[in-house]
């Protein structure tokens, strides 16, 4: 079950025609490996015990998604390019130099990052072909109170184990890159959160041996009533490795 690859997640967005005079693209969400990104790699993570894990299920509860459009770009520089629940805002001031414009899409969304699928789906979204600088994602939690969640396996001592993680918070995941992201309609924009660090700063395995997390059996649990001693901020710790690991690419 030991998984070496580095990974991460993929939102990849299908270029697809829209009109005659401005190109548009297509949202979906996966997980793909940095060594592999087909949608079958194995995807790997290791904590600083040295353990590996292999990812077999994860969800990200989406608010809302936004796409900055390139500065003095207007909602009526890229009309009819958007749709499928996508709309576009225009700055408080377009009288502006440089007005700043960007693409929304309003959730909630259950994203199964794992399967590459959505809840509401995403296939019908389209945003603009251009170039992208920063992508933001509002995390909310659902009605479960749960906002980001996922399971991976992994050997302790020998044996067979599952790690569960299941986290409650309502924060945003910026992603930028300052030189842009060009898409035409033959390339893919994609938002990529880099997986094999998330258990950076962790080591599960002397959680366990110190009694300072969940363990049922073969189910080790991490959530915010699950942990305390020197493991108790095991939660914080995942999310901002998640939260800091995002680039773009395409």
């Amino acid at each position: 079950m030991k998984r070496t690859a580095a990974t991460l997640f993929i939102l990849s967005l299908a270029t697809t025609g829209c009109s005659d005079d401005v190109a548009s693209t297509g949202l979906s969400v996966q997980a793909v490996s940095a060594s592999d990104s087909s949608a079958t790699a194995d995807l790997g993570m290791t904590d600083d015990g040295g353990s590996d894990y292999a990812l077999e299920a994860a969800t990200l509860n989406l608010r809302d998604i936004e796409l900055d459009l390139p500065e003095g770009t207007t909602c009526a520089d890229v009309e009819g390019s958007f749709g499928g629940g996508a709309t576009c805002e225009d700055s408080d001031d377009l009288n502006d130099d440089s007005p700043e414009s960007k693409i929304v899409i309003d959730g909630p969304f259950e994203v199964d990052l794992v399967a590459g699928t959505a809840t509401p789906s995403l296939d019908g979204v389209q945003i603009p072909v251009s170039t992208y600088t920063r992508i933001d994602f509002r995390v909310e939690d659902n009605p479960d109170d749960v906002s980001f969640a996922g399971v991976a396996g992994f050997q302790y001592q020998g044996d067979e184990m599952t790690l569960e993680f299941s986290f409650d918070f309502n924060e945003d995941i910026r992603i930028e890159d300052p030189a842009g992201i060009s898409v035409d309609e033959d390339t893919d924009l994609v938002a990529q959160f880099v997986v094999d660090n998330w258990l950076a700063g962790i080591d599960v395995g002397a959680c366990i041996d110190d009694g300072d997390v969940d363990v049922s059996g073969a189910t080790v649990r991490v959530d915010e009533s699950s942990t305390g001693g020197d493991c108790s901020d095991i939660e914080d710790t995942i999310k901002d490795n998640m939260k800091n690991s995002g680039q773009l690419d395409r």
